[in-house]
């Protein structure tokens, strides 16, 4: 099961399994430096900023557009994720088994070539080192700004990207849109047990909608 990303390149969907050790929310800015033509009157209805909440072995990950909204919690200690996505007033939600994040792991593992560069910058006061990624699918390499202060996260799509610390930027160039994804706060706070409770009211995502989005990463 080959994929870039979980949904689709459009939402932008990440999410995490838990950072031990660090508890706190984490706000990133998205802003796009290319977009392709088709898409240029329809940047205002893209994400503009995504926000994780991570407590323990949980992890929350909330995405808002104008088109819809996307909320990922997971659980590190038995991989388990549960994507709720709401547009045009429906509401879904896609059970993650173990063993579909372990075989998504494995297969990204297998396409990813980290390169650890020798250059810094300073983001949401953490000194960060930069990585260059090569990864089947990409227009061209990733570009990954992380800080061994904070241990690493997964991003969705890439759960086998094992970076030495946790990215606070990321650009990435994919079917024509260039990403870029930039930390503006890393908060360590309290985080409530309820911010990870499954909300009501979403059903199970039918089997030929998860299939739809398969075909799309493949």
């Amino acid at each position: 099961m080959k994929r870039l990303l979980l949904i689709s390149i459009l939402a932008l969907n990440y999410f995490l399994s838990s950072a031990q050790g660090f508890e706190g929310i984490i706000k990133f800015s998205i802003s796009y430096e290319s977009l392709p033509a088709e898409m240029e009157e329809a940047v205002a209805m893209l994400p503009k900023e995504q926000t994780f909440y991570i407590k323990d072995s949980k992890s929350k990950f909330v995405q808002n557009s104008s088109m819809s909204n996307t909320t990922v919690i997971s659980n590190s200690d038995d991989k388990s994720s549960i994507v709720l996505m709401e547009a045009m007033g429906q509401k879904y939600k896609m059970t993650m088994t173990s063993e579909e994040v372990e075989e998504m792991e494995q297969d990204t593992m297998d396409e990813i070539k980290i390169e650890y560069v020798n250059e810094s910058k300073t983001i949401a006061g953490y000194d960060c080192k930069k990585a260059i990624v090569k990864m089947d699918g990409m227009d061209e390499e990733a570009v990954f700004y992380y800080t061994d202060k904070i241990p690493p996260l997964k991003l969705s799509g890439m759960e086998g990207l094992h970076l030495k610390g946790l990215p606070l930027e990321y650009i990435i160039s994919m079917e024509g849109m260039k990403m870029v994804m930039k930390a503006t706060s890393v908060e360590k706070i309290a985080v409530a047990d309820s911010t990870f409770d499954i909300p009501e009211g979403y059903t199970e995502m039918p089997d030929f909608m998860r299939d739809a989005m398969n075909e799309n990463d493949n």
